[in-house]
């Protein structure tokens, strides 16, 4: 027991436990704080033993994904795959167009009546008013 504390008094023991406290209790207590496992209630503790270890593994999961596939959840990966669908679909429809021809603009037909004439107002604009009014 003596030997233990004496253990974890030193240099490196400290070194390694700054190093879980990064890793592994930020992401422990992250899944507690805004990962909604403060909410859980369970009978026995075999089901919080498990769902202790399926949150997070579903949280990694995540991280995985979204670094392998720019996608988090399963959701956003049928999102991405219908797009890239999408995407595939228009470059055969549009290869299956042919060649696209620009073809030069028609000349605007000229109405017959000539636009109105719009008088100006017979008062003087005041120019002191920012308004123009």
């Amino acid at each position: 027991m003596y030997a233990n504390r004496r253990r974890l008094k030193s240099r490196t023991a400290k070194a390694l436990m700054r190093r879980r406290g990064e890793r592994m209790e930020r992401s422990f207590a992250h899944l507690y704080d805004t990962g909604g496992m403060q909410w859980v209630h369970l009978r026995g503790m075999n089901n919080i033993a498990k769902r202790l270890l399926i949150h997070p593994a579903a949280l990694n999961l995540s991280l995985i994904l979204r670094q392998v596939l720019w996608v988090g959840t399963a959701r956003q990966a049928a999102e991405l795959l219908s797009a890239l669908c999408l995407c595939f679909l228009r470059v055969v429809h549009a290869a299956n167009r042919g060649p696209l021809v620009i073809r030069p603009r028609r000349p605007i037909a000229r109405s017959a009546h000539p636009p109105r004439c719009h008088h100006r107002s017979p008062h003087r604009q005041s120019e002191a008013l920012s308004t123009g009014c």
